[in-house]
């Protein structure tokens, strides 16, 4: 659409110029009929053509609808007054108008485009009123010069129509094409992510094998020393998640979508969150319709364990406040609300959680990049708002399954 405003720009520029050289050229056939009066107004609008075309000229690189608005309409007015010198409808170049239409219906918006078409409208409307009270009204001619203005009416109105619907389905394709360029580029970045998560845990694995090797080692010379036994938990912890993330990688290969109960699922992330933020309160309400499951695979929980761990986080170094997980069916979808206590969010930071990565203290916003694609997969969305200056809530919405009895 840029590279047709910008082609129209500079056939405005050129009608300029043709409007210059045509009026000047008939200012001097005025000269054999001496009609100096004549003479004289050709000639003034031939200069102004060719003043106004050097401004558009010099104007070119600024981008302004105001300004394009204007040179149009100076176009159309130059050109109502050279058809009024000439015959007006009667003016076999009366469909020259059909132009600066075009143009604006092409480059403008809507209202400004209108008025164009009407100022048309209200030229061919004074030029047919001289028609009927010149000394064509009562020939044959009359009905074919009223034709003629009925016929640029009509067509008019047709290109104007037209070349509106065109435009908009054009702008409606190229949105659609830049939203595509959008998310691809995102699914590059996270496969990106992706890719070298797997390459860091694939690294991991051997030297937590040889550590959890050696620990197993001293809990059996050191049974009941304190260190050994304080190891044994976080150890634990990692080789499950290694275990989880192996699980969760096969299954994305696989591309295994499994049924998840809400209320199982809302079990486990309570589970596990209760061992990585023990220090701040996180309250789970459950809503009491029953049970009902959603479809998705395994990257799901982790997804979800992120929005709230970025919610414990925040609390958490605030100092005060509780974070609070409520879960309910919304329709034919689970809702999951997620609110936390807020100090350092704001409007414009999260507009731009989930959908880029973001520069802040704590990192990039890839986590909740990667939650927000990962429940894109199911069909949910992931809406991020600030319920007040200090609460943020996070909305989950993934369509429900089916719905099962108790």
């Amino acid at each position: 659409m840029q590279r047709v405003v910008a082609s129209t720009s500079w056939f405005i520029r050129a009608l300029y110029s043709a409007s210059a050289v045509i009026f000047t050229l008939v200012a001097l056939l005025q000269i054999q009929r001496q009609e100096f009066n004549l003479l004289v107004i050709w000639l003034g609008l031939g200069l102004f053509s060719a003043t106004v075309g050097a401004i558009t000229w010099l104007l070119r690189e600024r981008k302004s609808e105001a300004l394009a608005f204007a040179q149009i309409f100076v176009i159309v007015l130059l050109w109502v007054c050279a058809l009024a010198l000439s015959g007006g409808a009667m003016n076999p170049a009366n469909s020259f108008l059909l132009l600066p239409i075009a143009i604006a219906f092409l480059m403008l918006s809507a209202p400004r485009a209108w008025v164009i078409l009407l100022t048309t409208f209200v030229a061919q409307a004074v030029f047919f009123w001289q028609m009927q009270t010149s000394q064509y009204a009562n020939t044959e001619l009359a009905d074919h010069y009223a034709a003629m203005s009925f016929t640029f009416f009509v067509a008019a109105t047709l290109l104007a129509t037209m070349i509106r619907i065109v435009r908009k389905r054009l702008e409606t394709s190229q949105a659609k094409l830049q939203k595509m360029r959008e998310d691809q580029l995102r699914q590059e970045q996270i496969l990106a992510v992706a890719t070298a998560s797997a390459q860091y845990t694939h690294e991991l694995a051997t030297p937590l094998a040889t550590v959890s090797l050696l620990h197993g080692e001293l809990a059996e010379e050191f049974p009941d020393h304190v260190v050994v036994r304080e190891m044994a938990e976080p150890l634990s912890r990692v080789t499950h998640l290694l275990k989880d993330l192996r699980h969760v990688t096969l299954s994305l290969d696989q591309n295994e979508m499994q049924l998840f109960c809400v209320n199982e699922l809302l079990a486990e992330l309570q589970e596990q969150l209760t061992i990585a933020h023990a220090s701040v309160p996180i309250e789970f309400v459950a809503g009491n319709e029953g049970h009902f499951t959603i479809e998705a695979d395994y990257a799901l929980l982790p997804a979800i364990l992120n929005l709230i761990r970025n919610a414990a986080r925040e609390v958490e170094s605030i100092g005060h406040g509780q974070v609070s997980v409520h879960s309910l069916r919304d329709g034919h979808s689970w809702l999951l609300r997620i609110e936390n206590t807020n100090e350092s969010m704001t409007e414009e930071s999260l507009e731009r959680l989930g959908t880029k990565r973001t520069q802040s203290e704590s990192g990039l916003g890839i986590g909740m990049l990667l939650s927000n694609a990962t429940l894109e997969r199911f069909a949910g969305s992931l809406a991020i708002r600030l319920q007040t200056p200090k609460l943020v809530v996070q909305e989950i919405r993934i369509p429900l399954y089916q719905l099962r009895e108790n």
